[in-house]
């Protein structure tokens, strides 16, 4: 595996156990993601304005400082932003939140599930799909 080969993929979420059992998944299942875990939304912004750009970001709605859907809708108003791939995980099942989240460009929802092996299904499948199916566009920093 070259690295160009190696795909960013970044979780946000405020909860370090959900933190911990996605840096699971990830280290098992996907061997050709750089993971970069990030329990404040401002960081991983701050990250992405100095070129560090994710094939994909999952990204919880419920944290203290800057909520998903704020951190969402900051990634949107950018050209690269409004390209990349934001996936919503979060343990709301309320439909005003997921029409929110789709309204502010959210590419999928996903639910987080209470058991362990359904969040890995769920995260296996949307992988699958958004980083081996799909075709996504290549960024370089200076496009941000």
């Amino acid at each position: 595996m070259n690295e160009s080969d190696i795909q960013k993929v970044f979780v946000i979420d405020d909860d370090k156990s959900d933190l911990e059992i996605i840096e699971r998944f990830f280290k098992k299942s996907r061997k050709n993601v750089d993971l970069f875990l990030f329990s404040d939304g401002a960081e991983a912004l701050n990250q992405i304005y100095s070129g560090l750009i994710p094939k994909i970001i999952f990204l919880d709605i419920n944290m203290p400082s800057k909520s998903g859907k704020e951190i969402l809708e900051e990634i949107r108003k950018n050209r690269v932003g409004s390209r990349m791939i934001v996936i919503m995980l979060s343990g709301s099942e309320r439909e005003s939140d997921i029409l929110e989240c789709y309204d502010l460009g959210a590419n999928s929802y996903l639910v987080k599930p209470y058991d362990l092996k359904s969040l890995y299904q769920q995260l296996e499948v949307t992988c699958s799909y958004w980083l081996d199916v799909s075709r996504l566009p290549s960024y370089t920093p200076r496009d941000f």
